[in-house]
């Protein structure tokens, strides 16, 4: 089998339904062959690329027979892995995960470990901020997302309503975890957790 099938064959097994790059598949080739394959199956409409570097296999809606759009959160974990960062979400797309904000965002923010960078995917806009790799690298991914929606929300916005409706998001038995890993962040923040976490199971 060729490698161009083999690539083919990878991308429709794999890869039908979800985004990829070159580094995905540098099992079957070197870097340069598999980019060039890439490009051409690109030029042969064979596969879409959505921005440099991260491509998908089109899909097209039943019922509209229109592409079916990539999530912006999907594309901007593609970018991260492609790149090896660690991503988190924050401002109102936190807010929005967390179910603070009924608003769809068109602004997708993350903090990062790599640089300060924009990206355009239709009317929508990835960025990512850097920030010291210890705030994102030591906690749990939903724990920095918590984190994260309640600084959106800021201080002086914390109430009742907001505090009922950041627990719905947590489990219970997890609160605990989460008052152990959090001890450390800023004071407010973990105010508002301990708050957050105060139901009766918790000592």
């Amino acid at each position: 089998m060729t490698l161009t099938q083999q690539l083919k064959n990878e991308i429709n097994n794999n890869y039908k339904d979800s985004l990829f790059t070159i580094k995905d598949f540098l099992n079957l080739g070197k870097y340069d062959t598999i980019k060039r394959l890439l490009i051409r199956f690109e030029k042969e409409n064979y596969i879409n690329r959505v921005i440099d570097g991260v491509y998908h296999k089109p899909k097209y809606s039943k019922l509209t027979n229109e592409l079916v759009p990539i999530n912006p959160n999907d594309l901007a974990n593609k970018i991260a892995d492609m790149y090896s960062w660690k991503i988190a979400p924050t401002g109102n797309f936190a807010l929005n995960l967390i179910g603070l904000s009924e608003q769809v965002p068109t602004n997708y923010e993350y903090l990062s470990t790599g640089p300060y960078r924009s990206y355009h995917y239709g009317n929508k806009t990835i960025k990512f901020n850097n920030t010291r790799s210890n705030e994102i690298n030591d906690l749990d991914d939903d724990i920095i997302l918590i984190i994260n929606a309640i600084k959106a929300i800021g201080k002086e916005n914390i109430n009742e309503k907001i505090i009922n409706k950041i627990r719905k998001y947590i489990e219970v038995n997890k609160c605990q975890d989460i008052l152990n890993q959090t001890s450390k962040i800023t004071n407010w923040v973990y105010e508002v957790i301990k708050e957050v976490c105060s139901y009766d199971q918790i000592s």
